[in-house]
């Protein structure tokens, strides 16, 4: 059966994806970006590699920069226990790959090839890993095959499949089945997860370990007072809101919230869109003209000093450390395809709002149980929670020990899948 799905991917879904990639780019600026940056991808691989003979040498693989943030501990891990290896780390999207160009613990940081057989034979045979480690969800049947037949360990981290476990999830697992097949360990984040892999007869190649998002959360909590000590003054008594990574759908219920709250509390609001491209910035700021609310963006010359109801954040790579300035919180997603990254604001020890779509988050489910983490379906429901938060202070700094708690709790995936990738490469 995996012969079957390999062969029907490679005739019927390789060529359409290539051709689509080359003419989606025509219109896509993100998209000829990464096509872009992958016409030298061999060569300079071949440069790189030529320095990294005879040590050990470890492949992480990640989807975008979100995937990259549950890589780092990793990363780092695996320079602590083999200081002379070397980590190349590969990215299909270009927003990961220019964060990852400056961190100081890859060796080489470069664009996976799209996923044809020719191309993923020469990746694989050019790195020549000791170790494959994929992270999350973005799994390429060719580069994993060309990996399993040059007899490199293929280990899947991070793995979370909440929707899968649904009736609607089977059938999509049932195709996607023989791309699990190549793994020789699936590491998962929960006990939830590794109980429907093993259901689906993926057997002892399974092992619930945690999320090393955990792990991640608390270093970037451990900092942000640091990256935001600037912005302190800004806050002048106000109550704070710090909504991360929004959508407009996020965007439009917030405002229409705090339109009908300013009247009583005086607030400050932190928004930081996912994109904050000059398109989506300049939608939000006509919104805001709309509503009445001043605002300023932090790139400003004088941001800092601007005592503006609005900062709007224009860069990235930042938030983790802005969420540590608010009351409240929010994050973003979930009114669009699932709510990004909670551990942030509650390893911060802040409460956490989000949209409805939140099940895609094993995070945000259990912080939801342990009630610290609050759903919100339209802007009646933002501004009645807002309400009571900016009301008392106290309910909300509660309820953050609580989610700092939670965090901690779950902590150390980052050791136990460093032993696992030891214990591979030894035997």
């Amino acid at each position: 059966m995996q012969s079957f799905w390999y062969y029907a991917y490679n005739v019927l879904g390789v060529p359409p994806m290539i051709g689509g990639a080359c003419i989606a780019s025509w219109f896509n600026e993100k998209i000829r970006k990464s096509l872009r940056g992958r016409r030298n991808l061999f060569p300079l691989l071949e440069v790189a590699m030529t320095g990294m003979d005879g040590r050990p040498r470890f492949w992480i693989h990640n989807s975008s920069m979100g995937e990259f943030e549950q890589a780092k501990p990793v990363i780092r891990g695996l320079k602590e226990a083999y200081p002379e290896g070397s980590v190349i780390v590969t990215f299909f999207s270009p927003s990961g790959f220019d964060h990852a160009r400056n961190f100081p613990y890859a060796d080489h940081v470069a664009y996976l090839p799209l996923d044809s057989r020719r191309r993923a034979r020469r990746f694989v045979r050019t790195l020549r890993p000791d170790a494959a480690v994929f992270v999350r969800h973005d799994l390429w049947p060719n580069h994993l095959r060309e990996a399993q037949r040059a007899g490199i360990p293929r280990i899947l981290i991070n793995c979370s499949l909440p929707a899968l476990t649904r009736p609607a999830g089977a059938p999509f697992f049932f195709v996607k089945r023989f791309v699990y097949d190549y793994f020789n360990l699936i590491l998962t984040v929960s006990e939830r997860s590794r109980a429907f892999c093993e259901s689906r007869s993926l057997g002892e190649r399974v092992a619930a370990v945690g999320d090393t998002r955990f792990d991640q959360a608390v270093r970037r909590a451990e900092q942000a007072e640091s990256e935001i000590a600037s912005l302190r003054s800004v806050v002048r008594g106000r109550r704070v809101l710090v909504a991360g990574s929004t959508w407009p759908e996020d965007e439009d219920l917030l405002i229409r919230a705090l339109d009908d709250l300013k009247e009583n509390v005086k607030m400050w609001l932190v928004l930081v869109p996912h994109e904050p491209t000059e398109e989506h910035l300049g939608r939000v700021e006509r919104t805001l003209n709309a509503a009445g609310f001043s605002h300023r963006r932090l790139s400003a010359p004088d941001s800092r000093e601007e005592s503006s109801d609005v900062l709007l954040v224009d860069r990235v790579g930042i938030l983790a450390g802005l969420y540590a300035l608010g009351d409240v919180t929010y994050v973003g997603g979930g009114f669009t395809s699932g709510v990004h990254n909670v551990l942030e604001p509650a390893a911060l020890g802040k409460v956490v709002l989000y949209g409805p779509r939140h099940t895609n988050s094993h995070e945000a489910v259990l912080l939801k149980e342990r009630g610290v983490g609050h759903v919100v379906r339209d802007s009646g429901g933002a501004l009645a929670l807002l309400s009571s938060f900016f009301e008392d202070s106290e309910i909300p700094r509660n309820l953050g020990r609580t989610a700092a708690e939670l965090v901690l709790e779950n902590v150390g995936a980052t050791g136990r899948i460093v032993e696992q990738l030891s214990r591979m490469i030894a035997s």
